[in-house]
Formats: structure tokens, C-alpha cells, sequence
């Protein structure tokens, strides 16, 4: 593969509704977050309406999304997710 494609769509504007949501939601904000090989990913928090969203850790690699999620999930528990996932290599 030549060159560091992105998807079109920037992370931070596909969860843009996540920051401004009024449902019930967690104390971790929305942020940039440092991951394993000097990649940059984003913690998505999670909300709760009528059931609870996965909170979650999303980064671009190339020209494919990944996330890792867990229900109601803290930023330092998805980080260590995701980290073992590219570290291991198997994306």
C-alpha cells in the first residue's frame, strides 16, 4: 500500500453529537488519546438513554476505522483494548 490514506469522514466529526448529548453520559469527556506505535485515537464516552452505548476508542490506520468498545467503559481500560489489539497485530 503507497501513502497514509484517511477515511473521509474525521473521527472527532462522526462523534461531534457525542460531546453536546444531554442523556446521562460519563464524567470522561471526549478526547484525543495517545496509542501503542505513535498512532492517535479518540475516546468516545458512553451515554445512557433508554439502555447504555458502549464507550469506546476509535483510530484511523491507513486507510481503515477501528474502534474497540465496552459497555459503559472507562478511557484507561479502552486504551489498554486497544493497544493489546495493534500490538498483537491482528487488525
Amino acid at each position: 500500500m503507497t501513502g497514509r490514506l484517511k477515511p473521509a469522514v474525521s473521527i472527532e466529526s462522526e462523534y461531534a453529537e457525542v460531546r453536546h448529548d444531554p442523556r446521562v453520559k460519563s464524567q470522561e469527556a471526549m478526547q484525543t488519546v495517545k496509542l501503542a506505535y505513535h498512532l492517535e485515537g479518540w475516546f468516545i464516552p458512553w451515554t445512557c438513554g433508554a439502555s447504555c452505548s458502549d464507550a469506546k476508542v476509535v483510530w484511523d490506520e491507513y486507510s481503515y476505522r477501528y474502534s474497540v468498545g465496552i459497555k459503559v467503559g472507562d478511557r484507561a481500560s479502552l486504551v489498554q483494548m486497544a493497544n493489546s489489539a495493534i500490538e498483537a497485530g491482528d487488525l
